[in-house]
Protein backbone atom coordinates (compact mmCIF):
# COMPACT_ATOMS: atom_id res chain seq x y z
CA UNK A 1 0.00 0.00 0.00
CA UNK A 2 2.87 2.42 0.70
CA UNK A 3 4.25 1.87 -2.79
CA UNK A 4 0.99 3.01 -4.36
CA UNK A 5 1.03 6.42 -2.69
CA UNK A 6 4.78 7.06 -2.87
CA UNK A 7 4.70 8.50 -6.45
CA UNK A 8 1.97 10.89 -5.36
CA UNK A 9 4.02 12.24 -2.44
CA UNK A 10 5.69 14.95 -4.56
CA UNK A 11 2.49 16.23 -6.14
CA UNK A 12 1.34 18.40 -3.22
CA UNK A 13 4.08 21.06 -3.67
CA UNK A 14 3.51 21.08 -7.43
CA UNK A 15 -0.24 21.53 -6.98
CA UNK A 16 0.28 24.31 -4.43
CA UNK A 17 2.63 26.18 -6.75
CA UNK A 18 0.23 25.78 -9.66
CA UNK A 19 -2.65 27.15 -7.60
CA UNK A 20 -0.58 30.20 -6.60
CA UNK A 21 0.46 30.82 -10.20
CA UNK A 22 -2.96 30.45 -11.79
CA UNK A 23 -5.05 31.48 -8.78
CA UNK A 24 -4.81 35.17 -9.63
CA UNK A 25 -6.58 34.51 -12.93
CA UNK A 26 -9.67 33.55 -10.98
CA UNK A 27 -9.63 36.91 -9.18
CA UNK A 28 -9.77 38.92 -12.42
CA UNK A 29 -13.19 39.88 -13.73
CA UNK A 30 -14.34 38.15 -16.93
CA UNK A 31 -13.00 39.89 -20.02
CA UNK A 32 -10.17 41.53 -18.09
CA UNK A 33 -7.35 42.71 -20.32
CA UNK A 34 -4.63 42.50 -17.66
CA UNK A 35 -3.51 39.09 -18.90
CA UNK A 36 -3.34 40.36 -22.47
CA UNK A 37 -1.07 43.36 -21.87
CA UNK A 38 -1.78 47.07 -21.71
CA UNK A 39 -2.64 50.01 -23.98
CA UNK A 40 0.43 51.85 -25.21
CA UNK A 41 1.56 55.05 -26.88
CA UNK A 42 1.61 54.44 -30.64
CA UNK A 43 4.54 56.80 -31.12
CA UNK A 44 6.89 54.44 -29.28
CA UNK A 45 5.78 51.26 -31.03
CA UNK A 46 8.37 48.64 -31.95
CA UNK A 47 6.52 48.00 -35.21
CA UNK A 48 3.36 48.76 -37.14
CA UNK A 49 0.86 46.15 -38.31
CA UNK A 50 -1.68 47.11 -40.98
CA UNK A 51 -4.94 45.23 -40.53
CA UNK A 52 -6.77 44.63 -43.82
CA UNK A 53 -9.93 42.68 -44.66
CA UNK A 54 -7.73 39.69 -45.53
CA UNK A 55 -5.92 39.66 -42.15
CA UNK A 56 -6.64 36.43 -40.28
CA UNK A 57 -3.92 36.47 -37.60
CA UNK A 58 -1.08 38.56 -36.20
CA UNK A 59 2.14 37.23 -34.68
CA UNK A 60 3.71 39.33 -31.94
CA UNK A 61 6.34 38.80 -29.26
CA UNK A 62 6.02 39.12 -25.53
CA UNK A 63 7.08 42.63 -24.34
CA UNK A 64 6.67 44.05 -27.86
CA UNK A 65 4.70 47.25 -28.46
CA UNK A 66 2.69 47.19 -31.69
CA UNK A 67 0.65 49.91 -33.36
CA UNK A 68 -2.27 48.46 -35.31
CA UNK A 69 -3.51 50.52 -38.26
CA UNK A 70 -7.05 49.79 -39.45
CA UNK A 71 -8.02 52.07 -42.32
CA UNK A 72 -7.58 55.62 -41.04
CA UNK A 73 -7.72 54.61 -37.35
CA UNK A 74 -5.06 53.08 -35.14
CA UNK A 75 -4.39 51.88 -31.62
CA UNK A 76 -1.27 50.59 -29.85
CA UNK A 77 -0.78 47.72 -27.44
CA UNK A 78 2.12 46.52 -25.32
CA UNK A 79 2.12 42.73 -25.06
CA UNK A 80 3.44 42.57 -21.51
CA UNK A 81 0.84 40.05 -20.35
CA UNK A 82 0.96 36.32 -20.87
CA UNK A 83 1.83 34.29 -23.96
CA UNK A 84 -0.93 32.60 -25.86
CA UNK A 85 -3.71 33.24 -28.35
CA UNK A 86 -6.63 35.64 -28.14
CA UNK A 87 -8.84 37.71 -30.43
CA UNK A 88 -7.56 41.10 -31.58
CA UNK A 89 -11.07 42.44 -30.92
CA UNK A 90 -10.47 41.80 -27.19
CA UNK A 91 -7.95 44.66 -27.07
CA UNK A 92 -9.08 46.87 -29.98
CA UNK A 93 -11.54 49.72 -29.61
CA UNK A 94 -15.10 48.42 -29.93
CA UNK A 95 -16.12 47.59 -33.49
CA UNK A 96 -12.75 48.44 -35.05
CA UNK A 97 -11.71 44.90 -36.03
CA UNK A 98 -13.72 41.73 -36.68
CA UNK A 99 -13.68 39.10 -33.91
CA UNK A 100 -12.14 36.50 -36.23
CA UNK A 101 -8.56 37.89 -36.15
CA UNK A 102 -6.30 36.01 -33.73
CA UNK A 103 -3.22 37.38 -31.99
CA UNK A 104 -0.46 34.86 -31.31
CA UNK A 105 1.90 36.05 -28.58
CA UNK A 106 5.26 34.27 -28.68
CA UNK A 107 8.27 34.36 -26.41
CA UNK A 108 10.39 37.46 -26.13
CA UNK A 109 13.41 36.82 -28.39
CA UNK A 110 15.64 38.73 -25.96
CA UNK A 111 14.49 36.76 -22.92
CA UNK A 112 17.46 35.06 -21.30
CA UNK A 113 20.08 36.82 -23.42
CA UNK A 114 21.00 39.56 -20.97
CA UNK A 115 24.47 39.08 -19.51
CA UNK A 116 25.46 36.27 -21.82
Amino acid sequence: MKRFFRPLAGTAPVLATTMLYFGTALALPPGSQEWLGSPADGVRADRVVRVTPSTRWVNVNENETVRFVVGDQSFAWQFNGSRGVFHLADIAPAGLVPPSINVYVGADPLDGQMGE
